[in-house]
């Protein structure tokens, strides 16, 4: 049976409910004060502020792989350093020579790293290649090749070499605004 239909509309309430004459008995003082001493110790870590290494360490596993990660960064930063290998700045351009031997015959190798604002030398490089003078093959030609830098930021170009020798002698020539820039490399052919 219904009890509204008596009442105007202006009286009729359809949740008669409110948030006001609700009581709520939750007390979270309460609940803690019940719970065990581990609860309690882990309610009380969870509002303190972790730093970032504790966050990082929180047990040996982590800290052992942080420690690693610390010690391959730092060897990685000593081999890039102390070993840069046969680079030079050249017609404003990076350059990397390295030479190899694959299946019976040496190569030599030439990166080029243009910087990226622009304004390094795009064309031509001369390359003249000998075994080192006091190499056994010293009695070879020289040979000569010419690559061509484009305005790409990365590039390389690998040459094969008509002689076999465990160091070998490069010297690369651009044309500059004062003449011609030369630079010479000695590689050592892993």
């Amino acid at each position: 049976m219904n009890m509204n239909r008596n009442k105007s509309p202006e009286t009729f309430d359809p949740n008669p409910v409110r948030n006001e004459d609700m009581v709520f008995y939750y007390s979270r003082e309460h609940r803690l004060a019940r719970a065990s001493e581990t609860v309690r110790g882990l309610n009380a870590a969870a509002g303190k502020k972790k730093g970032f290494f504790s966050v990082l360490t929180t047990n040996k596993s982590q800290g052992f792989l942080l420690i690693s990660i610390v010690v391959m960064s730092a060897m990685i930063m000593m081999v890039s350093i102390f070993l840069k290998g046969d680079t030079a700045e050249f017609g404003g351009n990076r350059v990397a020579f390295s030479a190899f031997r694959f299946q019976g015959s040496s190569y030599l190798a030439l990166k080029k790293t243009a910087p990226k604002k622009g304004g390094a030398y795009t064309g031509a490089v001369n390359i003249a290649i000998s075994p080192a003078p006091d190499s056994k093959d010293a009695a070879v030609s020289v040979v000569t090749r010419t690559v061509f830098f484009s305005l790409e930021i990365e590039e390389e170009f690998r040459m094969m070499l008509p002689f076999e020798s465990d160091e070998i002698l490069v010297l690369a020539e651009v044309p500059g605004e004062d003449g011609r820039e030369l630079k010479q490399f000695k590689v050592k052919v892993q």
